[in-house]
């Protein structure tokens, strides 16, 4: 009989993207390789509802130090480049033997798009919010970059499209530290007296819901739309430093639209020139021509054959 060290899933990533991209991969290496074994999964508790598939008794909060092993070796990203970074997680045996372990990003590539789908949330109830979702479209408003992000005038512009065609437009983000944001965004969107206002409003799951329902979501790269991953609901998605081919949600089910920038030399730099001697959180030349370039009628454009086909 074949026996196994205790396994520690760690999810050490503070990013809601990152997380969703994260989960299905721990799911299929644990209903593969562990479901019989000691195994621990480690995560951030505001992402505790993410993982649906793993008993309390299985699940370790990040921020918690009461475990009885080396945190902070457990925790430590995969392949660390001068420790400034690296791969989102770390599989490593909780007794630190590194018997074995594995790259989340390598599991991610090898498993094929019927294993490695984004997990399904359970739905919650919103009735508090005392709207029709099934009549809204969700704009993602506020963005930790200003390099991932659709300009305010644009946002504004989408926003009444949205509430001409007699439909509520919802505005979605976080303007503040806390939670699972480190530091509070840079968007400075301000949402018009129409549409509903669910800035800071809601949990993940609450707004996993209201994506559930909405007739569509639209944003750029980023937490929110991965979150949208995790529903049906078609997503309207932006791209800029990075390539939509290597970040968009993956999924079976929901149509996910691309909005890209307009072509220039340095579109997706981030993904393109594959070097990490800039934070890629900022424009390199200063200038975010590729944001400049994700305007309202290429959102809008997308709404409108929505729209069409529901018809």
């Amino acid at each position: 009989m074949v026996t196994f060290d205790p396994v520690c899933y760690s999810v050490n990533s503070t990013a809601l993207g990152d997380v969703l991209a994260a989960v299905p991969v721990v799911k299929y290496a644990i209903e593969t390789y562990h479901q019989d074994c000691d195994y621990r999964v480690i995560a951030s508790k505001h992402f505790r509802d993410l993982f649906t598939f793993v008993p309390n008794s299985k699940f370790l909060v990040l921020e918690d130090d009461t475990w009885r092993f080396d945190k902070t070796y457990s925790v430590r990203r995969l392949n660390d480049v001068d420790k400034k970074g690296g791969n989102l997680c770390r599989l490593t045996p909780s007794k630190m033997t590194l018997s074995h372990y594995a790259s989340i990003g390598l599991l991610g590539k090898i498993l094929t798009k019927e294993n490695y789908n984004y997990v399904s949330l359970p739905q919650v109830d919103i009735s508090k919010f005392n709207t029709d979702f099934s009549k809204a479209v969700v704009l993602i408003v506020s963005y930790r970059d200003i390099n991932r992000s659709i300009p305010s005038d644009e946002l504004s512009k989408i926003a009444a499209y949205v509430h001409e065609r007699g439909l509520t437009p919802v505005y979605v983000g976080r303007t503040e530290d806390g939670a699972w944001k480190t530091r509070a965004p840079v968007s400075p969107f301000t949402p018009p007296s129409y549409g509903l206002d669910l800035r800071n409003q809601t949990s993940i799951l609450e707004l996993a819901s209201i994506m559930t329902k909405a007739i569509a979501v639209c944003g750029v790269d980023s937490g929110p739309i991965h979150l949208a991953g995790t529903t049906p609901t078609t997503i309207i998605a932006g791209y800029t430093n990075v390539d939509w081919r290597y970040r968009v949600p993956v999924r079976t089910r929901g149509r996910t639209i691309v909005i890209e920038p307009d072509p220039m030399d340095c579109r997706y730099c981030s993904s393109h020139w594959l070097k990490d001697f800039y934070n890629f959180l900022n424009c390199y030349y200063g200038h975010n021509n590729c944001v400049k370039t994700l305007r309202a009628e290429k959102y809008i454009n997308a709404l409108t054959s929505i729209l069409k086909d529901m018809l």
